[in-house]
């Protein structure tokens, strides 16, 4: 079925930066064509008729790093004197959490956040996920729930040494059995004409909880994959988020991160659609060292200022020629505040009111090519004649002047959080008129509300379980 959006304010986000008034069509695999409405209404007499009532019109948004299984921290007791330092809200509550989870749980946290990405106009998730007492079926059972919201998601396993050699090679079998998922789902979703909603990366924690062995047997697992299939989906791992990374890295093996990475994972790999996450305390030796190797770094500025643990250069990074993308690490699955959030930190860093302005725009840009590499497939991420139709309608009606030099600062002092008034995916519409559609919300909320008492009772398990130890 054709649909037209029109009387509407289009960003289109393409290498032109067009911006344009007037009406576009799409069906469920493609945009089709855009131009005035009286156009698209000769060309599609029988379509159906959106009227975005002066609205501004987004592409469906991207977000290159997420993490789905920390929404029941929100709240949360972690029964210690706040953390000091990164490494201790990592020990205090993200290694406790993770292992509270079951599938109930997984499902529940998943469904919430999906719940608010479609609030948000985020149609594509690259997530990192980690539960380490349901490591098996995890993945599957986060893509079912991505699958009846509607979002497209890539999904990885986070591998970690952290938990025992069992967990850990349980962490890389259920990379390696999505991957296998993925592959299937691929082939007949694209032999049907449509870009895949399903990607896999190979997951890992960062550095700092993964031994050289653990590296080399992922490399290792990962070069069978491709001799197999002839292709990949690349790694997903976090880098260099605060100082422990390098610092135990260095007190472990006696090399630093990157070096580590370069020749113990990425050796003989082709890592274009590699990435990695944070890369804040890196040397601009070590940030030309990963140019060579193309892969993405996913900047993630809310999370990285809710953690103290500085700002990525991004400005360094993007000389040197590596793609920067946008994330927000878990924090939320709204773009538009990452943009404000990526907007502001610069600023503020570097003391100057120049500094990242349409920078910030670029990364959200980044984001649709780099989700057009990983799926396959028509181009994701932009508005034009060819591309996927993941279409958001905002709430905002611009009141002075929209061109295509002055998007962004519309984007930042314009556009609001939750920002949909409709949400499209593969010209499905899964947000109509501020509503959800996809989910049973109601149902969603309920089950969270359940499943929160049984996880925090595994935390303060947990806790004492840890306490006894010390």
């Amino acid at each position: 079925m054709t649909t037209i959006i029109h009387n509407a304010t289009f960003v289109t986000l393409n290498a032109q930066d067009e911006v344009f008034v007037g009406a576009l069509a799409y069906n469920e695999k493609e945009i089709l064509a855009y131009g005035t409405l009286e156009e698209m209404v000769h060309k599609f007499p029988t379509a159906k008729l959106i009227d975005a009532d002066e609205r501004v019109v987004f592409p469906g948004f991207v977000n290159a790093h997420g993490h789905y299984y920390g929404m029941f921290s929100r709240g949360m007791d972690t029964k210690d004197a706040p953390a000091k330092n990164f490494e201790e809200v990592l020990q205090r509550l993200w290694f406790r959490l993770d292992r509270c989870l079951d599938e109930n749980s997984t499902r529940s946290s998943a469904e919430v956040c999906l719940m608010d990405a479609l609030s948000a106009g985020t149609t594509t998730i690259i997530d990192h996920h980690a539960s380490p007492n349901y490591v098996l079926g995890s993945l599957k059972c986060i893509y079912d729930s991505c699958k009846k919201a509607g979002i497209r998601s890539s999904l990885c396993y986070e591998v970690t040494d952290r938990n025992g050699e069992q967990n850990m090679i349980d962490g890389v079998q259920e990379n390696l059995d999505f991957m296998e998922i993925a592959v299937a789902e691929q082939k007949k979703q694209l032999a049907a004409g449509m870009t895949p909603d399903i990607q896999a990366q190979f997951g890992l924690h960062a550095l700092l909880t993964v031994s050289d062995a653990t590296l080399e047997r992922c490399n290792k697992l990962m070069k069978e994959f491709i001799a197999k299939h002839g292709h990949h989906g690349g790694f997903h791992v976090h880098v260099a988020e605060g100082t422990a990374d390098q610092i135990r890295s260095v007190e472990r093996t006696g090399q630093r991160v990157v070096k580590r990475l370069i020749e113990k994972l990425f050796n003989g790999i082709d890592q274009k659609k590699t990435i990695i996450a944070h890369c804040i305390d890196l040397s601009d030796e070590e940030i030309e060292q990963l140019s060579k190797l193309h892969v993405n770094i996913a900047h993630n500025p809310g999370s990285n200022m809710n953690n103290a643990v500085g700002v990525t250069k991004v400005q360094k990074m993007q000389e040197c020629g590596i793609r920067v993308c946008l994330g927000t690490d878990g924090m939320n699955s709204d773009m538009v505040m990452e943009h404000k959030n990526c907007y502001l930190i610069h600023k503020h860093n570097q003391k100057d009111p120049q500094a990242f302005s349409i920078e910030c725009y670029n990364l959200l840009k980044n984001n649709g090519q780099l989700a057009t590499e990983l799926f396959g497939g028509k181009k994701i991420g932009v508005l034009e004649v060819g591309a996927v139709s993941d279409i958001v309608i905002t709430k905002y009606r611009n009141p002075t002047p929209m061109n295509r030099f002055n998007v962004p600062w519309h984007l930042m002092f314009g556009v609001q959080p939750g920002c949909a008034w409709y949400t499209i995916c593969q010209g499905k519409t899964l947000v109509k008129e501020g509503q959800i559609q996809s989910l049973d919300c109601k149902s969603v909320q309920k089950e969270a509300q359940a499943e929160c008492p049984k996880v925090w009772a595994r935390l303060d398990g947990i806790i004492a379980d840890d306490k006894k130890k010390m």
